[in-house]
């Protein structure tokens, strides 16, 4: 008799108040798709345990059902989803939240980026986290660290990001990084791979591992006048080294207005080192970048600078995937800018957590340090207990267009996405209502 079950590298979600309540996430390409209720059923059934012909058959109240034909066909759309033999683990529950939002949000976090420590072995002219040799107090064990990874697993996590500091001196991260890799969880670890040996290579060789590598040139002066003399020839060795060991590599690139000019060449060496993708963030002028002036970008340079990447974008679609970020732009969907009385909210709080190295959750990383922010400690209190708090309101909907001071009558509002963000609003401008570190607007 076949047996078949829903493949571990696969996340099945409802969240019942979103826009998108069933959804599936493939772990080892970093891809979601909205799927319909009749395909979220059958799959939560093929989740649960291995399935058999018989009980297949019995779920469609039919007795000639061809179970291997329906498998190929879900297969063929979704590769690998459904296995025909029994693995290791067992499903989670479905989490749900215990109030009804007047947004669309999920039932938990559908993200989450952790700050595992604030120590670095470099001290880079643009660190928004303004993070260097300085030693931390208390760090979170491994063995806590792994309990937290644990907590967001059962909770259907999808995409986890590490960073820091620099991830790879956390004194427990090799213990870390062989737990992470047998995780229902797609991880993301960002790191300047400097601290990179052999074994961690190994270790490193998981399909659920992206290893996104800072590359901010591809010259020894452009990387190195950012990093320090030294870095980009270590970093040479150690990239050859994680593709002798077959690791997801891809490039992070912070443009700012020293490198605009190594867009082509950064492109050229990813194609030559076959890297998975290439992600240009424009500085933000935030944490130590706030404090060099020498690399902030003009708003016409900056134009110029995404136009740049954007037609690279379009001459290498199908060749590399590269993606743009402004911080400038912000983080979600823009608003009905007609309508006043327009939510405002983003990804934090409503899809998204950020953990601080002492394990206190934020809806994102520009909530740091602020305790009006925190909703708990993973340490001592349930993920769906901090969820479903309601000291995040003000960033679910409670604040409208019409209550923001500047936002609300800018001329930049029909375009911009960074009045969402109150949080940057709180942290950089004291203001919950004004404006959030605007870099589009410098006039405002």
């Amino acid at each position: 008799m076949n047996t078949y079950q829903l493949s571990r590298s696969w996340i099945l979600r409802y969240d019942e108040h979103h826009n998108a309540p069933y959804t599936l996430f493939d772990i080892n390409r970093g891809y979601e798709y909205v799927i319909n209720h009749s395909i979220f059923s059958f799959l939560s059934f093929m989740e649960q345990k291995d399935r058999g012909d018989a009980e297949i058959s019995d779920l469609f109240e039919q007795g000639d059902v061809d179970c291997a034909q329906i498998v190929k066909r879900l297969n063929k759309q979704w590769k690998g989803l459904i296995i025909n033999k029994e693995e290791v683990g067992s499903a989670f529950s479905f989490p749900k939240l215990s109030f009804s939002p007047k947004i669309s949000m999920c039932s938990s976090p559908k993200t989450a980026e952790i700050l595992l420590t604030t120590l670095c072995n470099l001290e880079c002219l643009h660190c928004v986290h303004s993070c260097g040799h300085q030693k931390e107090g208390s760090l979170l064990s491994g063995r806590e660290w792994i309990e937290i990874l644990q907590t967001l697993e059962r909770s259907r996590i999808q995409k986890v990001v590490l960073t820091g500091g620099e991830i790879f001196t956390h004194p427990h991260i090799d213990e870390i990084v062989e737990v992470i890799g047998k995780m229902k969880m797609r991880f993301i670890l960002l790191t300047n791979a400097m601290l990179i040996t052999k074994e961690r290579a190994e270790l490193l060789n998981k399909s659920n591992i992206v290893l996104s590598v800072s590359l901010d040139g591809n010259t020894e002066q452009s990387h190195d006048f950012l990093r320090g003399r030294g870095a980009y020839n270590t970093l040479m060795k150690r990239m050859q080294l994680l593709k002798e060991y077959n690791v997801n590599r891809i490039l992070s690139v912070t443009l700012h207005a020293k490198n605009t000019n190594n867009i082509q060449g950064i492109i050229d060496y990813a194609l030559k080192e076959n890297v998975k993708a290439v992600n240009f963030t424009i500085l933000d002028e935030v944490g130590r970048a706030k404090e060099h002036e020498i690399l902030h970008l003009s708003s016409i340079e900056r134009e110029k600078c995404k136009d740049q990447v954007r037609n690279i974008q379009v001459k290498y679609k199908n060749e590399l995937p590269i993606f743009l970020l402004d911080p400038a732009e912000g983080f979600s969907k823009n608003l009905d800018c007609s309508n006043y009385d327009a939510p405002i909210y983003c990804t934090g709080a409503t899809s998204h957590i950020a953990i601080s190295p002492t394990g206190d959750v934020y809806p994102c990383v520009y909530g740091f340090g602020e305790s009006s922010l925190c909703s708990g400690n993973l340490k001592h209190t349930s993920l769906s207990k901090i969820w479903n708090t309601d000291k995040w309101n003000m960033l679910r909907g409670d604040i409208l267009l019409k209550d923001l001071h500047t936002c609300k009558a800018c001329s930049l509002s029909n375009s911009c996405q960074t009045k969402n963000c109150r949080v940057r609003a709180l942290k950089y401008k004291r203001d919950l209502y004004g404006v959030p570190n605007c870099i589009a607007c410098h006039n405002v």
